[in-house]
């Protein structure tokens, strides 16, 4: 069975951490999705789970490669 899952960030050029977010999101949304349904969701489903997931982060004020952080 799955043990567990690994992302990596390549963050030597990465000085702000608006840009380390807009870099990791979406990519680290899919991967949690892939691990949690063993691979097996569909990609339109996929997409739609880092669609939805990227508004919340984006409310949160995490901007990400899909969406800009909302002003507070």
């Amino acid at each position: 069975g799955l043990l567990g899952i690994q992302a990596s960030v390549w963050c030597e050029f990465i000085t702000e951490r608006t840009e380390l977010y807009r870099q990791l999101f979406p990519r680290l949304l899919a991967v949690a999705a892939k691990a949690f349904w063993g691979g097996e969701v569909e990609a339109g489903r996929l997409r739609e789970l880092v669609d939805e997931e990227s508004q919340v982060l984006a409310a949160a004020g995490y901007g990400t490669a899909l969406t800009p952080p909302r002003a507070s």
